[in-house]
C-alpha cells in the first residue's frame, strides 16, 4: 500500500512510520496533490493552515483526515472535500487498521 502523509508533527509521523515504514511525508499542504497520483491513502492533520483547502485535489484511492475532536467546523470542510475525518484520538487508536487493514 502506498501511503502518502501531510502530517508536520514528528511525533505522529514516527507513530505512522512504526506501522509503515514506507509511508511518505511531504512538507507542505501544496504538496499533497502531485504526490497523491498514484497513492492508495493520505492521511492529513486537516488542523494544520491550508490543509482542508487541497483535500478535493487529491488522486488517491481514500483520504483520512484528523484534528481536535473540538474542532468541528473543519471536520465538517474536510467531509465535504471528501475525506473520512477522525478526532485526533481515535486517528491514533485506529492507525494500525487504517494502515494494515481490519484484520490487523
Amino acid at each position: 500500500m502506498r501511503v502518502i502523509a501531510y502530517v508536520p508533527d514528528l511525533i505522529d509521523q514516527s507513530r505512522i512510520t512504526t506501522i509503515e515504514p514506507a509511508a511518505e511525508f511531504v512538507d507542505r499542504p501544496s504538496d499533497l496533490a502531485s504526490a497523491s497520483e498514484g497513492a492508495d491513502l493520505a492521511l492529513v492533520d486537516i488542523s494544520r493552515k491550508g490543509a482542508v483547502d487541497v483535500l478535493s485535489g487529491l488522486q488517491c484511492s481514500r483520504v483520512v483526515g484528523f484534528t481536535n475532536h473540538t474542532d468541528r467546523t473543519t471536520m465538517e470542510n474536510a467531509r465535504a472535500a471528501g475525506a473520512v475525518v477522525m478526532a485526533r484520538s481515535e486517528f491514533f487508536i485506529h492507525l494500525e487498521e487504517l494502515l494494515l487493514g481490519p484484520d490487523a
